[in-house]
């Protein structure tokens, strides 16, 4: 029984719950009650008291779920039309009801006030006040549910009949309709499945083919990664192992060495006997000594820290974090063991024979423990933080990048001191301050390796001029000797061509065994001028040396190279004519001051000046030229990769076309039994439509010839 507040509700669900249990009466369905659930009382009411039986047909009172919703919206409101005739005729008075607010759910009120009626109808029928048939009699043809004419009429059940009939065509063709429909559904549906699937396939296969593609690219990129970084550490290694002695004996000196353990056992073993004394927490047990983890590296550094004080101040807030070392990454992990070992190796004066790479990875378990064993020693002699940190302060050098920058600054410094002077007023200047140290020194100057080309006619003397540009020289190579890098960057391109000397040094001369009395007597001749007769053999000497790298006078030169042999043999031309004229003079030795060599002549020549000018500007050529055609090169290398990039790039075009018009294919074979099946379909369903107008117009005319039938009937 319902329990609601609303009077009306309550008062249909008393009256009705002395008679049956089932529908529940609740105030859900009492407050807005459905077709089907009035069906449902009317047959539970029937069911108890009798009433009202034969209001309605078993067809009507035994409908299903799905056939009363099948029923037409008239059908509903009949039902409900002939339920309130048989109560207002057993009752004797008038129920304000309207059935079409009922079928909507409308007016529940009214609902309520035929079904209470119901329930005084079937008191009055149980009570024997009430017999069924005068009321069926009074209500006969009202409403929709009873059969037609009443009881034992033979035109209204042949009515009925053929009633039903039409109802069974009709539901029959709405079916077959609605079958064709979810049919034809199905078909598109299962077809654009089929078309998504082997597009989805296409699709896979593609990605499926590039990502294969990009991890053979990124497994062969981080495998020659790998390799250079394995090479990259081998070689640290091997300098570390060159540039550490004996380190397999032991590492450090005195007290503070480091032993290298026999095994790992041993290793343990040390572990265990200098740890143990100094922290309690984590376990010094085999298995994590071992193999020790970086974990329990971290959790032995914070207990040493907070036990003994060692390392405090060195390890900030967030190294001895445990809960943050728990999730960090590697590279956190690398950078804490490093500063460890840093910690360590300036702690006790040593270095200590250790790959983070190792220790992050469990490699090399008996140098993780020598790492464990420092930590412990200095602990034990409880060396201040402070030494520490001076001790990392004096042994920091400059970082990579300031070393890269100060070389490259050192690079420039040395070009900028490595240029030649190009001014011939300086190079006078500086001839002029060393001639009167070449005059005290006696210093015997080399020579230009261009033959005996006489400079300009000037007041300087010659071989101040010489002597100073030796000295520039020398003191630019040694600037240049102090200024080059020990090592170039990997990254650096070909130096600048390195700017030589345009002085050479002079020729020992040998002494042969049978040369005759010494020359280097200086005589005086008529005119008072000193003669060195050494001068003229030295440039014989020169000359001669030389002469099997002079060029070929008969071949065919540029202009510099016919200008200096044409002075070369005027010059000699020169000598061999005074040699001439001294044989004839009948003296051997001459008195008087030596002649200045080449005065004025009409032929062109070089002086020094100028050759210096020359081999300027000679080099600043090659400096330019040399990066442009490394650059060049470089233009060459960028263009030959690129060139392999776009054919590898087509390559890939070429199979990703080659696999498209491989899966069009496939997908078009697929398709073409589908598409001629729906074809088919297509005509079927045309077929189908056109009979289903053939019948739906035989139904019309039969609905036509029953209508004239019954009212002739109805006429008789």
């Amino acid at each position: 029984m319902a329990d609601s507040d609303v009077p009306w509700i309550k008062l249909t669900a008393e009256k009705l719950g002395k008679y049956f249990r089932k529908p529940k009466l609740n105030q859900k369905l009492l407050s807005k009650p459905p077709v089907r659930y009035i069906r449902d009382i009317i047959g539970s009411l029937q069911n108890a008291t009798g009433y009202p039986r034969g209001l309605y047909t078993k067809d009507v009172m035994n409908a299903d779920g799905k056939a009363i919703r099948a029923w037409t919206r008239d059908q509903r409101i009949g039902f409900l039309a002939r339920m309130h005739a048989c109560v207002e005729t057993s009752l004797g008075k008038k129920i304000q009801f309207f059935p079409e607010k009922a079928s909507a759910g409308t007016a529940p009120e009214d609902t309520n006030a035929v079904l209470q009626g119901l329930a005084d109808s079937a008191t009055l029928l149980k009570a024997g006040k009430l017999t069924m048939g005068p009321v069926l009699k009074n209500i006969a043809g009202k409403g929709w549910g009873g059969a037609p004419g009443g009881s034992g009429d033979e035109s209204g059940v042949k009515a009925k009949a053929e009633m039903e009939e039409k109802e069974r065509a009709e539901k029959a063709a709405a079916a077959a309709a609605e079958k064709e429909r979810q049919d034809r559904e199905n078909k598109e549906k299962a077809l654009r499945a089929k078309e998504r699937a082997a597009k989805e396939k296409a699709e896979k296969e593609k990605a499926l083919a590039r990502e294969k593609a990009l991890a053979k690219e990124k497994a062969l990129a981080r495998e020659k990664a790998r390799d250079e970084e394995d090479a990259r550490e081998r070689m640290e290694g091997e300098g570390a192992e060159r540039a550490r002695p004996n380190n397999e004996a032991a590492v450090g000196v005195g007290d503070m060495s480091i032993p290298k353990p026999d095994s790992l056992e041993s290793a343990v073993a040390t572990s265990k006997a200098l740890l143990s004394p100094l922290i309690k927490k984590p376990t010094l047990n085999d298995k994590y000594l071992s193999r020790p983890p970086v974990r329990y590296i971290h959790d032995i550094c914070i207990n040493l820290v907070k036990n003994t004080g060692y390392m405090s101040g060195l390890l900030n807030s967030e190294d001895l974090d445990p809960k943050a070392f728990k999730t960090a990454d590697s590279r956190t992990k690398a950078r804490f063991i490093q500063k460890v070992v840093k910690i360590c190796n300036a702690a006790l004066g040593i270095t200590l024979p250790i790959k983070i790479k190792d220790v992050i990875l469990g490699q090399e378990p008996i140098n993780t423990n020598m790492l464990l064993h420092s930590m412990a020693k200095g602990a034990i002699a409880k060396i201040p933080s402070s030494t520490i940190r001076d001790r990392l302060a004096g042994a920091s050098g400059p970082s990579k990048s300031s070393s890269r920058r100060s070389a490259r600054e050192d690079s420039k410094r040395s070009a900028r001191t490595s240029k030649p002077i190009s001014q011939p007023d300086d190079l006078r200047s500086m001839a002029l301050k060393a001639a009167a140290d070449a005059e005290k020194k006696k210093v015997e100057m080399p020579k230009l390796n261009i033959g005996n080309i006489s400079s300009k006619k000037s007041e300087e003397d010659p071989a101040a001029y010489h002597a100073a540009a030796k000295a520039h020289e020398e003191e630019r190579q040694k600037e240049l000797r102090s200024a080059r890098q020990t090592s170039r960057p990997m990254t650096a391109r070909r130096a600048p061509p390195k700017v030589r000397s345009h002085l050479v040094e002079e020729k020992k001369k040998m002494i042969a065994d049978n040369e005759t009395e010494a020359t280097g007597l200086i005589t005086e001749d008529a005119k008072g001028e000193d003669v060195d007769e050494d001068e003229d053999q030295e440039d014989d000497g020169l000359l001669g040396a030389g002469a099997a790298d002079q060029p070929d006078a008969s071949e065919k030169h540029g202009k510099l190279v016919t200008d200096i042999l044409k002075f070369q043999n005027q010059h000699a031309s020169q000598e061999e004519e005074e040699e001439k004229g001294g044989n004839n003079s009948g003296s051997q030795f001459k008195f008087g001051r030596i002649k200045k060599r080449g005065g004025k002549s009409s032929a062109t020549f070089y002086s020094a000046e100028q050759i210096v000018f020359l081999r300027d500007k000679i080099q600043q050529l090659c400096r330019s030229a040399t990066p442009l055609g490394k650059c060049i090169d470089f233009v060459c290398e960028d263009m030959d990769s690129m060139n392999k990039e776009l054919a590898q790039w087509n390559r890939l075009y070429e199979r990703e076309c080659e696999v498209q018009e491989k899966v069009s294919k496939e997908t078009e074979g697929i398709l073409k039994p589908l598409t001629d099946q729906l074809m088919q379909l297509e005509r079927a369903v045309d077929l189908e439509k056109r009979t289903a107008v053939q019948i739906q117009a035989q139904i019309m005319r039969n609905e036509k010839t029953i209508e004239d039938l019954i009212q002739a009937q109805a006429g008789l």
